[in-house]
């Protein structure tokens, strides 16, 4: 659960700011931060926020934040052939989509998404993106925001392998359900495989056309609409179309 110190928005986005620094330079590789990367983490968020607090305070925040976004994302991609709403971030189902999954007789923990995703969604794509959440699952199997294995790992319970927790998930077999038509889940592609999409593209290395793509598509909506785009010319396209618009917020 999360710690009892309070948490604005604005300390939260130096948060994020502080984690997605970090990642960017690298000390947070195979999901884990460093002991570098976290000290860096506590130090500039102090920096940037003001208020100095403990590697652990930080930690257990990114733990609540990172159960909060799985659990929006097991909602997100098992509610198939929805619609989405880009103000609120979140999905839009009809008040007798509702009816019908609440009628389940089955805690829906899911109904606290029905008017407005979790906030800060594209930074949550960016820190929490390489978990394993994805259409097949929401599991995450690691803890991604710790270096130690000491440490309290609030989010532990998230641990699971893909088919168990998919086996287990009450929600993937309600959802199946009553659904429309639609796959019962999102086929969204690894990271891995959208940067390869990208590279056949002939975006090459070391350049600023690359390095927005990267940061494109850690957001699994983006490798979803890459995906869906069947020629190279098309993809390559909706990449340089999304550069020329990054360009323009430095302008």
């Amino acid at each position: 659960m999360d710690d009892k110190a309070d948490w604005g928005d604005g300390l939260v986005s130096h948060l994020f700011d502080a984690c997605k620094e970090e990642i960017e330079v690298g000390n947070r590789p195979m999901e884990i931060f460093t002991t570098t990367g976290w000290k860096n983490v506590v130090s500039k968020f102090a920096q940037k926020s003001g208020d100095s607090r403990t590697k652990k305070q930080l930690k257990n925040k990114l733990d609540f934040v990172k159960k909060e976004y799985s659990m929006f994302m097991e909602f997100k991609n098992y509610a198939t052939g929805l619609g989405w709403d880009e103000a609120k971030q979140t999905i839009v189902c009809s008040q007798e989509w509702w009816d019908k999954h609440l009628a389940k007789g089955i805690k829906c923990i899911h109904v606290k998404f029905r008017k407005q995703g979790p906030k800060f969604l594209d930074d949550l794509h960016i820190i929490f993106g390489k978990s394993h959440i994805n259409g097949a699952s929401a599991s995450c199997p690691e803890d991604i925001s710790s270096d130690e294995a000491g440490d309290d790992d609030v989010a532990k319970g998230l641990s699971s392998t893909v088919r168990d927790k998919d086996e287990k998930s009450p929600f993937s077999h309600m959802y199946k359900s009553t659904s429309s038509s639609a796959s019962p889940c999102n086929v969204v592609p690894t990271i891995k495989t959208a940067m390869k999409m990208v590279k056949d593209c002939a975006v090459e290395e070391g350049t600023a056309l690359l390095h927005t793509a990267s940061s494109l598509i850690m957001k699994p909506e983006f490798r979803e609409v890459l995906s869906s785009l069947e020629i190279f010319k098309g993809r390559l396209d909706l990449i340089e179309r999304e550069h020329e618009k990054e360009m323009m917020k430095l302008r």
